[in-house]
C-alpha cells in the first residue's frame, strides 16, 4: 500500500512463449522488464499492478523477429497502460455517456482518464455484424437539420439499431438492401425515396407505412386547406361603449359621443389618432416584392386573352415557360403568386391601446406604472408591447400639435372597450378538427366554441371535419375495407387539398393498407431517432458520422 493506492507485483510463470512472427514456442529467455498497468479500484483506492514480464530469442532463424516479448491476453494488450477489465469497464461508460461525462464520473470513481483517452477507446471500438433482421424499420434523422440526413434502421423485432447510413438517399438504402437479402417487412414513413429502394432492391418484402405518419399528412393537408381559406379572418365583435374615467375622482364623468369604427391593429389605431407611422424597410421589401409578382401575372393573363401561346408569352416576357403555365393553369392571383403580405396580428395589448394613449398624453407615467394598472385591468403580456406601442410618443414635446389633438380627442370622447377576438389559426383549427368526439369532453368552452365557429363557418368545413373524423376511425380500427369508399367521398368533395392527399395515398396504396392491416409501425424507429437526438447533444463539437455511428450501435 503506497499513499496514493495499492500496488499488486505480479509476474508471468509460464516457461514457454508464442512468437508473434511465426508462432513458434520460444523457451530462451533474452532479457526482463517492468510494466505498470492500472486496474479497476479496490474499495476507491487506486489499483496498480507491476508485472515483470519477459523477452525471449525466436528459435527461427529466418523469423523477421529476432527478440519478441511475450503476450498475456487476457490480462492486457500490447502497449497497454491499463488492464482489459478496466479498459471494458471505460469503454462502456464512453459508450453510454459519452466522452466529457464519462471522464467526469471516472474521476469522481478516482480514476484517472481524460475525455480524449476515451474517445480514442470508442474510435477503436470494432462493431460487428448484425444479422440481416426479418423486420425492419426505417427512418431519417438530421446531422445539420434543413441541410444533411442520415438514415437509421432498427431491428423491429428485438428493438434494437443496426446500422446508421451517412445519408437518406435511395441510393444508399437500396445499396444496403442488395447487401442483406431475405428481408420480409420494411416500416418506413411516407418518404418515397425508400419506397423507390425497397421497390427495387427487396421487391419480395411488404412495404407497411406508418399510421401516425398517414394522419401526420393528413393533418398538413387539412392546416393549408384552412390557411388557404383564411380560417383566423373572423368577424370583430361590435365595441360596447363603456364610461372609463380613471384620470381623478374630482373630474366629471366623459361626455357620450359617436366615435368612428375602431381600429383592430396599432397601424390603424395610429392613423385614426393622427399619429405617424411607417412599416420596416423588411414590410416595404415584401410589398414592392408581391407589387411586382402581381404585375407580371397581369400581364401573362392579358397576352393570354390577345391568344398567345405561352412560348410567346415566355419569349416577350422574359420569364420561364414553366412559370407562364402556372400562372395560366391558376384560378386566381393569389394561387399563382401567394398572398399579399400579412398584416401585423392582434396582440394582447389591442384592447387597452386607446387608454394608454389617453393615461400617457395626460401625466405621463412610467411604463412601470402602466403596465401594473393594465394588469389590473386583465393585461397578462409583458412591458415590451407597452414600450414598443408609445415609442413614438417619445420624442415629441408635451406641448407639440399632435399630443394636443390626441389630448383634445380623447378628452372629449368616451374611452370604448375594444373587443379583439383571439384569431383562429390554421394550425389550431386543424387540431380541433383533429379532435374525436370522446376527446371533446375534456374541452374548455373557449375551445368548444372555437371548435362550432370552425365547422358553422361554411359548409366545407363541416365536410372536412366529417372527413377527418371518418379516417380517423378506420385508422383507429384498422379497417382498410373502408379506406376505398373514404378515397371516393374525399376525391368527391372537390377540395383540393384533399384531392392531393388521396392522390399520395393511391401511389402508395399497398403499404397503407399494410399499415392497417398488420401490427406493424415505426413507432420504435421514431423512439431510436429520440435517442438519437440526445446523443447528438451530448457530443455536440466533438462528433463525427463515425464516432456517431458507432455509440448508437454500440449502446
Amino acid at each position: 500500500m503506497h499513499n496514493s493506492g495499492l500496488t499488486i507485483y505480479l509476474k508471468a510463470t509460464q516457461t514457454t512463449a508464442l512468437c508473434p512472427g511465426c508462432n513458434q514456442l520460444a523457451t530462451k529467455i533474452q532479457s526482463r522488464y517492468q510494466r505498470r498497468l492500472a486496474d479497476l479500484n479496490w474499495a476507491n483506492c487506486r489499483v496498480q499492478l507491476n508485472l515483470r514480464s519477459r523477452r525471449f530469442f525466436c528459435p527461427t532463424t529466418d523469423c523477421p523477429r529476432r527478440v519478441f516479448c511475450e503476450r498475456l491476453p487476457e490480462l492486457t494488450q500490447v502497449y497497454a497502460r491499463r488492464t482489459n477489465r478496466l479498459t471494458n469497464w471505460l469503454t462502456d461508460l464512453a459508450k453510454a455517456l459519452g466522452s466529457r461525462p464519462a471522464a467526469r464520473l471516472a474521476l469522481k470513481q478516482n480514476l484517472l482518464t481524460s475525455r480524449s483517452s476515451l474517445l480514442r477507446l470508442l474510435a477503436k471500438l470494432e462493431l460487428k455484424p448484425y444479422p440481416t433482421p426479418r423486420v425492419v424499420g426505417v427512418d431519417e434523422f438530421a446531422l445539420k437539420k434543413g441541410q444533411t440526413y442520415a438514415t437509421i434502421l432498427v431491428d423491429l423485432e428485438k428493438h434494437q439499431p443496426i446500422e446508421v447510413l451517412a445519408d437518406d438517399s435511395s441510393e444508399t438504402f437500396g445499396k444496403w438492401l442488395a447487401e442483406h437479402p431475405g428481408i420480409e417487412v420494411i416500416s418506413r414513413d411516407r418518404d418515397g425515396s425508400y419506397a423507390k429502394a425497397a421497390r427495387k432492391m427487396a421487391p419480395q418484402a411488404l412495404q407497411v407505412a406508418d399510421r401516425f405518419h398517414i394522419l401526420a399528412s393528413l393533418r398538413q393537408y387539412v392546416a393549408d386547406y384552412f390557411k388557404r381559406t383564411k380560417i383566423w379572418q373572423a368577424a370583430p365583435k361590435p365595441a360596447e361603449k363603456v364610461e372609463v374615467n380613471n384620470i381623478g375622482a374630482e373630474k366629471p364623468p366623459l361626455k357620450s359621443v359617436d366615435l368612428p369604427p375602431l381600429a383592430e391593429s396599432s397601424i390603424e389605431l395610429a392613423t385614426n389618432l393622427k399619429m405617424e407611422h411607417s412599416l420596416t424597410k423588411e414590410a416595404q421589401l415584401k410589398a414592392e416584392r408581391y407589387q411586382n409578382r402581381l404585375s407580371r401575372y397581369q400581364k401573362v393573363r392579358e397576352l393570354a386573352e390577345e391568344g398567345l401561346s405561352s412560348r410567346e408569352i415566355a419569349r416577350e416576357l422574359r420569364l420561364d415557360k414553366i412559370t407562364i403555365n402556372r400562372y395560366l393553369k391558376a384560378e386566381d392571383a393569389q394561387e399563382a403568386i401567394g398572398s399579399k403580405p400579412k398584416e401585423p396580428r392582434p396582440s394582447l395589448l389591442d384592447p387597452y391601446k386607446v387608454y394608454l394613449y389617453q393615461r400617457w398624453c395626460e401625466d405621463q407615467p412610467t411604463i412601470k406604472e402602466l403596465q401594473q394598472e393594465l394588469r389590473s385591468q386583465g393585461y397578462g403580456g409583458s412591458s415590451g408591447p407597452i414600450r414598443a406601442f408609445l415609442a413614438h410618443l417619445r420624442p415629441q414635446p408635451y406641448w407639440s400639435s399632435t399630443r394636443t389633438k390626441v389630448r383634445a380627442y380623447l378628452s372629449n370622447t368616451q374611452i370604448p372597450a375594444l373587443s379583439t377576438p383571439k384569431p383562429i389559426t390554421s394550425r389550431k383549427a386543424s387540431w380541433l378538427i383533429f379532435l374525436r368526439d370522446k376527446e371533446d369532453e375534456t374541452l374548455s368552452e373557449e375551445q368548444r366554441q372555437l371548435l362550432f365557429k370552425t365547422r358553422e363557418k361554411n359548409p366545407q368545413n363541416e365536410l372536412v371535419y366529417q372527413l377527418v373524423q371518418a379516417f380517423r376511425k378506420i385508422i383507429r380500427e384498422k379497417g382498410k375495407e373502408g379506406l376505398g369508399d373514404w378515397l371516393e367521398r374525399a376525391k368527391d368533395s372537390k377540395i383540393k387539398e384533399l384531392v392531393s392527399f388521396c392522390n399520395g395515398l393511391e401511389r402508395d396504396r399497398a403499404a397503407v393498407e399494410a399499415g392497417l392491416s398488420t401490427q406493424y409501425s415505426n413507432g420504435q424507429t421514431e423512439g431510436q431517432v429520440n435517442r438519437v437526438k440526445n446523443i447528438k447533444r451530448q457530443m455536440y463539437g466533438r462528433a463525427s458520422f463515425k464516432l456517431l455511428r458507432t455509440r448508437i450501435l454500440a449502446a
